[in-house]
């Protein structure tokens, strides 16, 4: 059962059942306290429209601006900070995992999701996310025949939409140790090489459990999770604009074999790097 946001005003829609749980509608407040903290088994979305501050998931913060889309997975813990003018608008969705459970392309969308918490819209984008999201308010509220398919589908364009925005992003929390900014911009230059936590703890004078800890720590993800993204992320640029073959992106970028960069590349993405290239090719048909 869907337990927040608390907040009601007339700005806000708000519906929640046991078995189809959504909420969804604009969410606007005077008081930051509104904004969490919070925490709850269904996977949360945040659109900011306006206003500015921070959002703390999991003790990572993000900054924010307008047009951030901030997702909270299962079970995370999150505030949001707002700035303070306390003016903000967010457009919020809330749904369990189960209302897309039977659909393929919503399905590969959270898998692609899975290890984001932070994406930056367009205005095209946001505005399309904004209309979505108030369309399955609507439904929720009106409950007229064939609404769940409906919200349904409306979900399932939504992690569309924010599939193909994650596609060659990386969400990089704001980073505040030296250290840290100093390791990423190294590992920058060097995620193609076969560089272990041990070799650039040794680089950078510090013990691997200090590293370790303090990588984590800011960045929100472990080290090789990090290093594995970069791969995945450069090697998707590849298989779009470069005839290369699987295996070669795979070497060039830094895998040691073909079979894990394939596993690797299907639980980032959702898919292989051959699917993901032939809809890649089908993405803009008159280009």
């Amino acid at each position: 059962m869907i337990q927040e946001p608390s907040i009601t005003n007339d700005n806000m829609f708000f519906w929640e059942s046991g078995d189809f749980p959504v909420t969804a509608g604009s969410l606007r407040s005077n008081n930051p306290s509104d904004f969490g903290p919070n925490m709850h088994p269904e996977l949360e979305f945040h659109l900011i429209r306006h206003g500015t501050g921070k959002y703390n998931i999991r003790d990572v913060e993000y900054p924010c601006e307008r047009n951030s889309l901030l997702i909270m997975h299962e079970n995370e813990p999150h505030v949001y900070i707002p700035s303070h003018e306390y003016h903000d608008k967010n457009m919020c969705l809330i749904f369990a995992r189960q209302v897309i459970e039977h659909r393929v392309i919503g399905h590969a969308a959270l898998q692609r999701l899975g290890p984001l918490h932070h994406l930056l819209l367009t205005e095209r984008q946001a505005s399309t996310i904004e209309f979505l999201i108030t369309e399955i308010a609507a439904e929720c509220a009106r409950k007229e025949m064939h609404w769940r398919e409906v919200v349904t589908d409306h979900v399932e364009s939504f992690l569309a939409i924010l599939h193909r925005v994650a596609e060659g992003h990386m969400s990089i929390p704001e980073i505040n140790d030296p250290l840290v900014q100093e390791v990423v911009k190294y590992l920058e230059g060097t995620y193609t090489e076969r560089s272990t936590l041990s070799d650039v703890s040794k680089r950078f004078g510090i013990c691997t459990f200090t590293l370790s800890k303090k990588f984590n720590q800011h960045m929100g993800l472990g080290f090789r999770e990090y290093l594995l993204q970069r791969r995945i992320l450069a090697s998707q640029k590849m298989l779009e604009q470069t005839d290369m073959k699987i295996a070669a992106i795979a070497h060039k970028v830094g895998f040691e074999s073909v079979n894990a960069y394939n596993r690797y590349f299907r639980i980032v993405t959702g898919m292989t790097p051959a699917v993901y290239r032939k809809l890649s090719s089908f993405e803009e048909p008159n280009a």
